[in-house]
């Protein structure tokens, strides 16, 4: 079964923006954490360490379901619940931080704001993930060289078999 090309190039893209958050976080939090920088209330919940290892498999896991190679659906099935997971501990990420900044200390700092919208980027590029990966893998689409014009997967076609009983046979990939 082929994909459309449309949605593998998005699986990459988005791969791409998920390694690169996950990446950015962990730098940022070793950064903090080797520089001294106690200002941000990311360095003091570690998030960075405790986030990165699902944000770079679900990217990577996009990238590798994107490349349309052997394994795709399965790397789109990992990529969808990787990327379900990555959006619930990104979002859980921003709460845990929002709590220590305002709770606890009372303001935030520049890199607290970062953190949030590196975070906050993360939750939005998982599900758009998600919602691509579930189309990907979900959803059937017509055979690439269909060249006899139909739209879609299925073509029903309704017939009169002379006696009056009307019956339809679908055209496709299953039942003539």
């Amino acid at each position: 079964r082929q994909l459309p090309h449309r949605l593998l190039r998005a699986h990459v893209i988005m791969g791409a923006i998920q390694i690169t958050v996950g990446c950015l976080v962990l730098y940022s939090n070793i950064y903090s954490l080797l520089a001294g920088d106690f200002t941000a209330s990311s360095w003091r919940t570690f998030s960075g360490f405790w986030t990165f290892p699902v944000f770079i498999a679900a990217g990577a896991t996009g990238l590798a379901g994107g490349r349309g190679r052997s394994n795709t659906r399965c790397c789109l099935i990992g990529c969808l619940v990787l990327s379900s997971l990555a959006a619930i501990v990104s979002a859980g990420a921003i709460a845990v931080n929002i709590f220590m900044c305002f709770h606890q200390f009372g303001f935030a700092s520049y890199a607290d704001i970062l953190w949030l919208l590196a975070y906050l980027l993360e939750t939005v590029v998982a599900i758009v993930q998600v919602v691509f990966a579930s189309r990907t893998v979900c959803c059937r689409f017509p055979p690439a060289d269909s060249s006899d014009g139909r739209r879609g997967p299925l073509a029903v076609q309704l017939g009169d078999s002379g006696d009056g009983a009307a019956y339809a046979t679908k055209t496709g990939n299953s039942y003539m």
